[in-house]
């Protein structure tokens, strides 16, 4: 892949938890990246990225997307109760699969 960028539509994409753009020629993240609350993994080259600076982007999705926030004013309560980590994340949908779904267990004494 050799993406110059990133559209800006990506700012739709609210459940986006994670993005994976290693190899690529991508400097700069667009401001409405912001409206990504739920992202989590972002992984690029860091070494190319010029906004925002590359040492937030280093500190992964949730970090870069706090910045664009504060950067262009957008309200950033949606974030908040959001988990900060993947493992996080994986640990609230292995609870709440447990609490949807209920097994019946048989017991046999041979």
């Amino acid at each position: 892949n050799r993406l110059t960028q990133i559209a800006p539509e990506i700012g739709a994409l609210r459940k986006l938890h994670s993005l994976l753009l290693k190899n690529n020629e991508i400097t700069k993240i667009p401001d409405n990246f912001a409206h990504c609350y739920r992202l989590i993994n972002l992984d690029l080259d860091v070494e190319k990225i010029v906004y925002p600076p590359a040492e937030v982007v280093m500190q992964g999705g949730r970090a870069t997307v706090l910045w664009l926030c504060d950067e262009n004013n957008v309200d950033k309560t949606a974030i908040e109760g959001q988990p900060d980590t993947d493992m996080e994340t994986k640990f609230e949908a292995i609870s709440a699969q447990e609490k949807a779904v209920s097994v019946p267990v048989l017991c046999v004494d041979t």
